[in-house]
């Protein structure tokens, strides 16, 4: 068994009681479940994304059903059985047997094989001072479906010594008839960044660690608010730094880039081409690829976008808030929609070239530079160029209207010509031709011509 000093941080560091457990909506469910032996279940499904904390609240739900001297309606933490399972169960690996409780990975081929020989053994009565049996079943959607349906039996009529605690990932691959046989159901959630960061400092000051609450929660929201993983970094950056958990030296380790530098970036899109260049160079002196500068842009992005609309803003230090309002408090959705695209793209069509990366890095910069252009809310030129298109087919139709008139006036022809009177005599009055009103304008152009002398004499056969 290791000893306190080469415990892991993750292991050591468990919650041994319901008060430990981070996430308040389950502590507080088992809080009050727990507290009256006789509204014990016998049947526990604990749901949730990875990392949540099941597997811990699954072992701390065993201490309440073994423990042997209950104190204040809760697991009493000293007694002999309390004992056994913090030391064999909560700071060992999984896999750790201990008298009244069996943990078994499903996920593992030797979990899948061990069901019919485990419920054979969990059938049995526990020996004294025992009242209880606790099974934990993790992973449990890995279960075959053959297997579930031979637990199904059971579930159904399960014997007073027995408990069943499922935890997955997955509860969609549960057998229905299985979920709705469980007596308690809880969703385990993560817990938020103040809430691990706390848990953070609380180890910190166990283990002698110089830091902050801002670093702290630095390294909450890197492990993605797994308590297991932000114990690790917590660890690493403290033996790695001489006991000091500071900001600079978390993004030392992990190889982040200083959200300063991010601020630099827009300063730099926003004032000249000239900047842009001088930022790219900046970049490049200090070993900082473009991959990584955006990957850290995109969240930089995300987390200045968050803290302009007010969301969130416990989970940042006052100094970054007053930093991400500076930037953006000038860019509106519009505009912020562009530039997510803007960032999006980047990423899309980066790749190993180190030419091509300084490149988009460089055009992202100016695009970023032209937001308010290339946002640009168009609505009102549509609406101005559909009203100037509807003037422009008015005057046409007008135009189209006057031509159509003109065509149906009558024509009048005036013949003066000395021959046409030789030929009526005395006739003196002015001869006019009519077109037909039905004959369009090509049709009139055609036929009325201007006659010549000899087609006037070949006319009345002079």
């Amino acid at each position: 068994m290791s000893t306190g000093a080469d415990i892991s941080f993750a292991r050591k560091y468990r919650p041994k009681t319901l008060k430990e457990y981070m996430g308040s909506s389950v502590r507080d469910i088992l809080s009050n479940r727990f507290s009256d032996s006789s509204n014990f279940p016998q049947t526990i499904l604990l749901y949730g994304t990875r990392g949540t904390g099941k597997t811990s609240a699954s072992r701390l739900i065993a201490k309440e059903y073994l423990c042997l001297n209950r104190e204040n309606g809760h697991a009493c933490g000293h007694c002999e059985m309390c004992e056994e399972i913090d030391t064999k169960l909560i700071n060992s690996e999984a896999g750790v047997s201990v008298m009244g409780v069996q943990e078994i990975d499903i996920a593992s081929e030797n979990g899948k094989a061990s069901i019919d020989s485990l419920l054979e053994e969990a059938l049995i009565e526990p020996m004294y001072p025992l009242n209880y049996k606790v099974l934990i079943l993790d992973e449990f959607h890995m279960a075959t479906k053959s297997a579930q349906n031979r637990l199904l039996k059971i579930f159904e009529e399960p014997p007073r010594h027995l408990v069943f605690i499922l935890c997955t990932t997955n509860p969609e691959s549960i057998l229905d008839t299985i979920l709705s046989r469980c007596q308690l159901k809880i969703e385990v959630k993560k817990a938020s960044i103040n809430e691990l960061a706390d848990r953070l400092l609380y180890v910190c000051q166990q283990e002698n660690i110089k830091t902050s609450l801002e670093a702290l929660k630095i390294i909450a929201k890197k492990s993605d608010r797994v308590p297991r993983e932000a114990l690790m970094l917590l660890e690493s950056v403290a033996k790695n730094y001489g006991n000091e958990v500071t900001i600079a030296n978390i993004q030392k380790h992990t190889g982040d880039v200083d959200s300063k530098i991010y601020t630099e970036f827009y300063r730099s899109a926003n004032s000249s081409l000239e900047d842009i260049l001088v930022f790219n160079r900046f970049l490049k002196d200090n070993d900082i690829t473009p991959k990584k500068f955006l990957d850290g842009l995109t969240r930089f992005t995300l987390d200045c976008m968050y803290i302009k609309y007010g969301i969130g803003l416990e989970d940042y230090s006052p100094e970054y808030v007053k930093g991400a309002r500076q930037i953006f408090k000038e860019y509106n959705s519009n505009e912020l929609d562009m530039l997510l695209q803007i960032i999006e793209h980047a990423l899309k069509v980066l790749d190993s070239s180190d030419t091509k990366a300084e490149m988009i890095l460089t055009t992202t910069a100016m695009r970023v530079s032209k937001l308010k252009l290339l946002s640009g809310d168009l609505s009102g030129e549509k609406i101005k160029a559909e009203k100037e298109n509807k003037t422009s087919m008015n005057n046409y139709r007008d135009i189209l209207k006057a031509e159509e008139q003109a065509t149906r006036k009558v024509t009048t022809q005036e013949v003066t010509d000395t021959l046409l009177l030789g030929a009526f005599g005395g006739v003196t009055e002015t001869l006019t031709i009519e077109p037909d009103i039905e004959t369009d304008t090509s049709e009139m152009e055609d036929n009325i011509e201007t006659l010549t002398d000899d087609e006037l004499m070949d006319m009345f056969n002079i």
